[in-house]
């Protein structure tokens, strides 16, 4: 079998990313593609019968790129990127891990679209590609599945990088819930109406001028930045890519009517909903899990959707509420000759099938 491998700039326009969905589908990338750092290329095998599977990868020059879209962080000095696993430094020479060509997805999470049985010939031209332009690593970020099982088979080692938090089934929920998250649950929707809190569903455009600084409240309180002007920028190609029908906003408003906490849902046919942007005031927190996860899945339980997707890190909160974790792992291969870039014995190190221990029970 044949199949020529082309990389761009530009989206291209035929299959697979006709048809692609979730984070390499079109909507999502025009609103996020320049989230991370470099330069994006789409990379596309395809035979001469129209078979095609592609992915986005970024060429990323600068060893000193944000942390959660940098290998070299994520492998050694993960403690900056997600709590949980240990740092495994001093790893090598910082300097020698770069340029890289890093697989990834803006919205932390690395797949393929189309033909999977053509990934072997992917993966092998998105190495030639790299080789060529002098890359020293070629990586690929919170990878799983099909496209994690080629990258082992052609060398790529794995390194354990965090946890995928999925709600599989919201057709059983709270009942499916523990016992304590039941009683959590109950719990916080008590005392919310006992404060004459009331949570739900909103018009997304007419919501979506007032949520702001909140959004900027919560960025604050968990020591992150943004600008305004930024934020209202993402929240315009948000609205324009993905309009009111492909959106799912939900408040929480107190009994005067002054909005507490808010949610903000993607909405695709084959990937479900996933969470955009939460927001809530000071000492909101049970608003935030009634804006995060009580309303939503209540909503996306009536709308019979089967999946919704609370981004990349499983905490306690999120368990006791019913999310599963899948996990994400990274792959790194060395193009230059610098064995220290990969070794077995990190401790963040994974055995070729652990990238894929959920592969047949997590939606596509």
């Amino acid at each position: 079998m044949t199949a020529r491998v082309t990389a761009t700039f530009d989206r291209p326009t035929g299959n697979p990313w006709r048809h692609a969905a979730g984070l390499l589908g079109e909507r999502w990338l025009s609103v996020m593609l320049e989230r991370p750092p470099g330069t994006p290329m789409y990379f596309t095998a395809r035979t001469a019968d129209g078979r095609a599977v592609g992915t986005l990868g970024y060429w990323i020059e600068d060893p000193d790129a944000y942390a959660a879209f940098n290998w070299y962080d994520l492998v050694w000095n993960s403690d900056k990127v997600f709590l949980g696993f240990p740092t495994a430094g001093p790893g090598p020479a910082r300097a020698s891990a770069f340029p890289t060509l890093s697989l990834v997805q803006p919205g932390y999470d690395c797949n393929a679209d189309g033909d999977q049985d053509l990934l072997p010939k992917l993966v092998e031209g998105i190495v030639e590609w790299s080789r060529e332009r002098g890359a020293a690593t070629v990586s690929a970020l919170y990878a799983h599945g099909p496209l994690a099982s080629a990258l082992v088979d052609r060398g790529f080692r794995g390194y354990r990088s965090a946890e995928r938090a999925l709600l599989t089934d919201p057709s059983g929920w709270p009942d499916n819930l523990t016992r304590n998250g039941r009683k959590q649950v109950a719990a916080d929707l008590r005392l919310l109406a006992a404060a004459g809190v009331r949570v739900g569903p909103e018009p997304v455009e007419e919501l979506a001028p007032q949520i702001l600084p909140l959004r900027r409240a919560l960025v604050a309180r968990h020591g992150g930045y943004v600008t305004p002007d930024a934020d209202r920028r993402t929240l315009d190609r948000l609205l324009a890519a993905f309009g009111p029908t492909n959106l799912r906003a939900f408040a929480a408003r107190s009994a005067d009517g002054t909005l507490v906490g808010f949610s903000l849902f993607t909405v695709d046919e084959l990937a479900g909903w996933s969470s955009f942007w939460v927001g809530t005031g000071a000492s909101a927190d049970r608003a935030h899990f009634a804006c995060l996860f009580y309303a939503p899945v209540l909503a996306a339980r009536s709308a019979s959707v089967s999946t919704l997707d609370f981004g990349l890190g499983l905490d306690p909160a999120k368990s006791r509420r019913g999310c599963v974790g899948f996990p994400r792992t990274v792959y790194v291969l060395p193009i230059a000759e610098n064995d220290l870039l990969t070794p077995s014995n990190h401790p963040l190190s994974v055995q070729p099938c652990d990238s894929c221990e959920h592969a047949s029970s997590e939606p596509n």
